[in-house]
């Protein structure tokens, strides 16, 4: 991903990525579905840790469960 000039290695955990709806699912076409969602995720932890700028960036099933619930989005 590249943020503002910055390109960052997004990790997303496989549990992160069956958070996102049900059935829960770790594929590649779940990963597509998601990718806006787990952009703005990342983009988000690098404004909070904006010291590190070519460091990776973790997305775990917290980190989507957070983002689920400031979009109100529950499934």
């Amino acid at each position: 991903m590249e943020y503002e000039g910055a390109q960052r290695l997004v990790i997303v955990e496989r549990e992160a990525l069956r958070q996102f709806s049900n059935p829960p699912r770790a594929d590649e076409s779940r990963l597509q579905e998601s990718v806006g969602a787990i952009c703005e995720i990342a983009a988000s932890k690098i404004l909070v840790d904006g010291d590190a700028p070519f460091s990776p960036v973790k997305v775990s099933a917290d980190d989507v469960a957070d983002w689920q619930t400031s979009h109100k989005i529950l499934h």
